[in-house]
């Protein structure tokens, strides 16, 4: 018996949108997903398939976005989905619920996103969100990497030239001493040339919090002597 594709209904789903709104970044809004998210379910399709389903390269606008292939490929496809929605029916599998996968670094899960996504439940309960907790380097990974992500939440010292970025909000460096501690007594801004003669508790290694702390006292000559 030969071994059939593995094709997932959100790699289906992204290339019918495709087909219907013939745009990367139309298709993404309609999806709820980032635009890299469904390049990776396309990406992730074409390959279990082994051939091009849509064009890369921009063309003039009455091209069609679709290969010969794709063309052959899409009533396919629309079966599929079709199918797929029986089957739950057939098994009494709810349908109308949807499963939003997030990635997003530790500070922003247990700060943020615990608070955001009570109250998200309450707005949306048929809307289920799974966040993956991981380091900034391992969520631009992930959203380059897995097709399943739909959005990722951190701030990556080194931004990715093949993912969209949204602020969100901005937070101000604070310092953060002991009782009766020196430079807590003078009662002002405290200089990082005061600051470096203490040794310091950081962020955890890899964190772009750390390497923007590192980064300011090293702009001024000075070594910090980190703790912990």
């Amino acid at each position: 018996m030969s071994t059939l594709p593995h094709l997932s209904t959100d790699q289906v789903a992204a290339f019918v949108e495709l087909s219907r709104v013939g745009q990367i970044r139309a298709a993404a809004e309609s999806l709820g997903i980032t635009e890299q998210g469904v390049r990776n379910r396309l990406v992730a399709l074409e390959g279990q398939l082994g051939v091009e389903l849509y064009r890369k390269s921009r063309g003039p606008r009455r091209s069609a976005v679709l290969t010969p292939q794709g063309c052959r490929f899409l009533p396919h496809a629309l079966a599929f989905l079709e199918h797929a929605y029986e089957l739950c029916r057939a098994c009494d599998l709810e349908t109308t619920g949807q499963e939003i996968h997030i990635v997003a670094s530790q500070y922003l899960t247990r700060y943020v996103l615990i608070d955001v996504l009570r109250e998200f439940r309450k707005h949306a309960p048929n809307i289920h969100v799974r966040v993956s907790t991981m380091n900034e380097t391992e969520v631009v990974a992930a959203l380059l990497s897995d097709s399943q992500v739909a959005f990722g939440l951190a701030a990556p010292y080194e931004s990715s030239p093949q993912l969209e970025y949204s602020g969100l909000f901005a937070m101000d460096w604070s310092l953060i001493t002991p009782p009766r501690h020196a430079l807590a007594a003078k009662k002002r801004r405290a200089q990082l040339k005061e600051i470096v003669e203490y040794p310091l508790i950081l962020y955890e290694r890899g964190s772009t919090g750390r390497q923007h702390v590192l980064d300011a006292f090293h702009e001024r000559g000075l070594a910090p002597r980190v703790a912990l």
